[in-house]
């Protein structure tokens, strides 16, 4: 009889744990200044890992009472149990921070890695430390910012190198870095000049779909550009025709 009730007890509590409803969340990992794309977020209950997208919007299926952990090398780690409350509101907005130490960390494994290079002197154990003193006197001289490289003068390759990014009208490509920088600014300029209720109200989107929204209609046309030359009028009669099109791949009901 104790057998067989131990058997239940252990049957129960494995149909339970299998009972619980496994949801897709969707969620958003946010920082004002820094990077926020493939950020590593993970189910440590069910072993499933995801990465953020270039938004910072992320999908993980989850249950009840999951730990979910945030992390990169560049943030500080965040760990957050999954709640009723969390399935119900079907979204999750995270806020990190930037990890100093770590960025620290990994530029000065960077500054020895280059060093060790430089400064090998061999498998001996007791190096000579006259010889150890010249290589570093002789790395020292390599860092000369106008020394040669590959027979000319480096001034001159970063001079040739600006010139490549200049179109025929003087002005300068933009970066990928410096596109993002921009559109970054105006996401926040934008929402605070005509508000969320313009995207909860005239648009129908959620205020937690505002960022991929905009993200979106970015990748159709520079919207950020439109912004900077003050074409206001044109701009916001195009988000009215994308947010049409954004509800609909998104299967996103009026």
């Amino acid at each position: 009889m104790k057998n067989l009730f131990m058997f239940i007890l252990v049957v129960s509590t494995v149909s339970s744990s299998f009972s619980q409803e496994v949801k897709f969340l969707k969620g958003l990992v946010v920082n004002d200044s820094i990077d926020v794309a493939d950020v590593t977020v993970t189910n440590k209950n069910l072993k499933q890992s995801t990465k953020t997208n270039n938004s910072g919007v992320f999908e993980l299926p989850v249950r009840i009472g999951d730990s979910i952990m945030v992390s990169a090398i560049h943030i500080n780690k965040i760990s957050l149990l999954i709640t009723q409350e969390i399935i119900d509101n079907e979204s999750l907005k995270i806020e990190v921070e930037e990890n100093i130490n770590n960025m620290e960390e990994v530029v000065l494994n960077n500054v020895l890695s280059e060093s060790s290079l430089s400064f090998n002197v061999g498998p001996t154990t007791n190096p000579d430390p006259e010889k150890l003193e010249r290589i570093k006197l002789k790395h020292l001289t390599n860092t000369d910012p106008t020394r040669t490289f590959q027979g000319g003068n480096i001034l001159g390759l970063f001079s040739l190198v600006s010139k490549l990014f200049k179109n025929k009208n003087g002005k300068k490509y933009l970066s990928k870095q410096e596109k993002r920088v921009r559109f970054e600014r105006f996401k926040v300029d934008f929402v605070k000049e005509f508000g969320s209720s313009f995207f909860t109200d005239d648009l129908n989107i959620s205020e937690f779909r505002i960022d991929e929204f905009l993200t979106f209609c970015n990748q159709k046309k520079s919207i950020y550009k439109m912004y900077s030359k003050d074409e206001k009028l044109e701009l916001i009669d195009f988000l009215i025709k994308q947010s049409k099109e954004y509800k609909k791949e998104m299967n996103i009901e009026n």
